[in-house]
């Protein structure tokens, strides 16, 4: 949309500029009030040609193979080749009106003497060099302003290429990390219950089924609460019945739309580290929604011997780097660490 309007644009400005070079003449011609003849039109068009030869000239050739590619030896070359085609520009011009094919020749001819005569050829060219520099300053800002225009596009598209690279490449990060600690979770839950860990794997396969096969750019909050409901009974059952884990969800609306899989790398951190922490002490889990937002925040013990669950994992990292591609600042993930007890907060703007 915003290519199709510069175009628009830059048609309508050249249309306007070849019909105010082709009215002009005839605007003058009636604003003087002097009877002309059909010398004097044809030898103004003849002057708005070659400013229109000049100008274009400028615009397909000189500018874009010498200020577009930025070096000095080519801006030279721009300086240079404009100058020797103002010279020769002038030069036709003046010929012209020697030839008598333009009006002022007869003006010049006349002239009492010498001195006379070449004052009023310098007058001449002085004003037909000072228009053919004001059309060479025209056709350098519209055609380098459509050349940054184009290039501000092609950076844009560039830098989009690389988010959606990169939060790709995230993406495939998450899925793997999160498998890699669920089967973590049922390895162990093999030899303490098998029969739990059959209900474990039926659960991963209910959790991988999303992870993997379900990869849109948003999600409804739903599906994400139910993916957190089954991940929560996966951790309940490898953690047993003497940890407390408290999952509360209070939102308005649940259709709203999220980015999959945001969600779980804070609750899956409260759980990774909190099986840390002696059994009696309680996983808080909360997700809640404000106006505009929804906020997730966790609370676990840890065993302050880990040096890393002060950080936070991997997964962490990985979802500080998807907030700042899909939001910039207007997401945040806010962590904190006091004595034994870790905190968490995610929030997550609803709106464009």
């Amino acid at each position: 949309m915003r290519g199709d309007r510069g175009r628009i644009g830059s048609v309508l400005t050249h249309v306007l500029f070849i019909a105010v070079l082709v009215v002009l003449p005839e605007l003058l011609m009636s604003v003087s009030g002097r009877p002309h003849s059909g010398a004097m039109r044809w030898g103004m068009y003849v002057h708005s040609a070659v400013l229109l030869a000049v100008f274009y000239i400028n615009y397909f050739l000189i500018v874009p193979r010498t200020l577009g590619a930025g070096t000095r030896h080519r801006r030279l070359a721009f300086a240079l080749l404009n100058l020797a085609l103002i010279l020769a520009a002038v030069v036709f011009t003046y010929g012209m009106v020697e030839w008598g094919w333009i009006p002022g020749g007869r003006r010049l001819n006349r002239a009492p003497d010498t001195w006379h005569r070449l004052l009023a050829i310098a007058s001449m060219m002085m004003r037909d060099a000072v228009m053919l520099v004001l059309v060479t300053s025209l056709a350098v800002a519209i055609r380098m302003t459509v050349y940054w225009r184009n290039l501000a596009d092609r950076q844009a598209k560039l830098r989009a290429m690389q988010r959606e690279s990169e939060l790709e490449g995230l993406r495939s990060q998450l899925n793997p990390h999160f498998l890699f600690n669920t089967l973590n979770s049922i390895y162990a839950l093999i030899d303490i219950s098998p029969d739990e860990a059959r209900r474990a794997v039926h659960t991963l396969s209910q959790l991988m089924r999303y992870a993997v096969y379900s990869n849109p750019e948003r999600v409804s909050l739903s599906r994400e609460l139910e993916f957190l409901d089954h991940y929560a009974e996966l951790m309940r059952l490898r953690l047993g019945d003497d940890r407390p884990v408290d999952i509360r969800v209070d939102v308005s609306d649940t259709s709203v739309a999220v980015p999959p899989l945001v969600l779980v790398p804070v609750v899956e951190n409260a759980f990774k580290y909190g099986a840390t922490a002696p059994a009696d002490r309680p996983i808080d889990i909360a997700v809640t929604s404000r106006p505009g937002a929804v906020e997730c925040r966790t609370a676990n013990s840890f065993d302050p011997a880990r040096t890393d669950a002060m950080k936070g994992g991997v997964g962490l990292a990985n979802l500080r780097r998807r907030l700042e591609l899909l939001y910039g600042g207007r997401a945040t993930l806010v962590t904190a660490a006091e004595g034994d007890r870790y905190t968490a907060t995610l929030i997550i703007p609803t709106t464009a």
